[in-house]
């Protein structure tokens, strides 16, 4: 995680900010004694900091309760859609990024 919290990003805001909101992400998990999950958060930062936005996370790498997949999986469409559209420019710096991936 210091390696991530020492990385100034280089990438666009919304990169940026998404940087941040990992890093934020990985420092609660560690605090919870969630090091795999913390160092799974602070590797996204590290690849949000250098600009390497990477798509929302595949609902196949989660243990998703089947009653919720159709759901999700429309979610999940939505947002790449919105995200390819001009999610990643528009307004950047003005909305708070949130993590989307793990």
């Amino acid at each position: 995680m210091n390696s991530a919290r020492d990385l100034r990003p280089s990438g666009s805001a919304f990169d940026a900010a998404l940087h941040g909101e990992y890093l934020r992400q990985a420092e609660e998990e560690y605090a919870e004694n969630d090091y795999g999950r913390s160092d799974g958060f602070a590797d996204l930062a590290v690849v949000s900091a250098s600009g390497n936005t990477r798509e929302p996370a595949n609902l196949a790498n989660w243990d998703v309760p089947e009653a919720n997949i159709g759901e999700l999986t429309t979610a999940r469409a939505r947002l790449t859609t919105a995200l390819d559209a001009s999610g990643r420019t528009k307004g950047a710096g003005k909305r708070r990024a949130r993590p989307i991936h793990v």
